[in-house]
């Protein structure tokens, strides 16, 4: 990565997005500080900054500065440096939007770039849906190509994104999405949005792409059985942020959410509940089954109230079911309902 030495802003704005660089500005305004998850498993935090010289403004994010209290006010960033913003320039700036956009970039430059990128492209692969994390995180992979000419790129999608139905020839586009270390990939930030395009936005026939054999591509390799839900143990509901990307996380006591710190507009709810299944095996499984998959098995249950789920579920059981065992749970494919006499 090339680092340069520049005199202005507007000088800066003419250089690549991933250049590193060397400048004195003042700042004029300061965001909170935002966080994220890089890479799944790093923390990472900056705060957005709206700095100016002589020449224009920006906007800047700042990375990882422990002392972020110094910045607001201050009219010198270097310290043998002045540096003066007319009064045309403070208008101007006043005029950008306080939301940060994300850059919208080829898929072959936002796996190459070191910042977040939306991306458009059609659908060549859809692996299964995926869960983590005691089954309460969603996870999807997508291969997506926007460049005959150019291999497809492989973006993990989370939480409802990942359950969202994806189909080969779909064209979408992501917000928010990163790459994933050194993978020719990408990943997404809770932020990330979908959106489905026309398919001849990208003139691309993906059946004459190869599939590929990676791993988080193919189904977890165990067979389809018939199951019996024979008794409902216990259950358990929780008023959850309606907010998507904070993915049901529980309100606290002074009823905001301990991601976004906001209170809900609407009241959802996030459930699951401890049931005893009969396994074709004559086994007997104990498992916690979470709402989605709860819902399949019965599609009427009141998720706003704990008690009222195991009335309903004592009342419904046995359910009989086709489902598979995976490393991240128990998934169910079909349902046969007793019958009333």
């Amino acid at each position: 990565m090339e680092s340069f030495q520049v005199t202005s802003v507007k000088e800066a704005l003419k250089l690549p997005q991933d250049a590193k660089m060397t400048m004195a500005v003042q700042v004029l305004q300061v965001e909170s500080v935002q966080s994220y998850t890089y890479a799944q498993d790093t923390k990472q935090s900056y705060f957005p900054c709206l700095v100016g010289d002589s020449s224009d403004c920006a906007w800047l994010r700042v990375y990882q500065v422990p002392k972020i209290t110094q910045c607001p006010g201050s009219t010198k960033v270097c310290p043998w440096m002045d540096v003066i913003v007319p009064d045309n320039v403070k208008a101007a700036a006043q005029q950008l939007p306080k939301e940060m956009k994300t850059a919208t970039r080829p898929l072959n430059e936002a796996i190459a770039g070191t910042s977040p990128s939306t991306v458009t492209g059609k659908i060549t692969q859809v692996s299964p849906l995926k869960r983590f994390h005691d089954n309460t995180l969603s996870s999807k992979f997508l291969r997506l190509v926007d460049d005959a000419q150019q291999p497809p790129v492989k973006v993990a999608l989370f939480g409802r994104e990942a359950e969202q139905a994806y189909s080969p020839g779909d064209v979408i586009r992501i917000t928010d999405t990163y790459p994933y270390k050194k993978t020719n990939s990408l990943s997404t930030k809770k932020s990330a949005k979908v959106e489905f395009l026309p398919q001849e936005h990208i003139p691309i026939d993906v059946t004459k792409i190869p599939s590929t054999d990676d791993a988080d591509f193919k189904a977890d390799e165990t067979t389809v059985e018939a199951i019996t839900v024979i008794a409902a143990q216990s259950a358990y509901s929780y008023q959850a942020c309606d907010k998507p990307i904070c993915r049901n996380k529980k309100i606290l006591d002074d009823g905001t959410c301990p991601t976004c710190h906001n209170k809900p507009s609407t009241e959802a709810h996030y459930s699951s509940a401890l049931l005893y299944i009969a396994r074709e095996n004559n086994n007997f499984n104990e498992i916690r089954i979470f709402q989605d998959n709860l819902m399949k098995l019965f599609p009427d249950i009141p998720t706003n109230d704990s008690a009222a789920m195991m009335t309903h579920m004592k009342s419904a059981v046995p359910v009989s079911a086709k489902g598979r065992f995976t490393r991240t749970g128990l998934e169910i494919l079909s349902t046969k309902r007793k019958q009333c006499s």
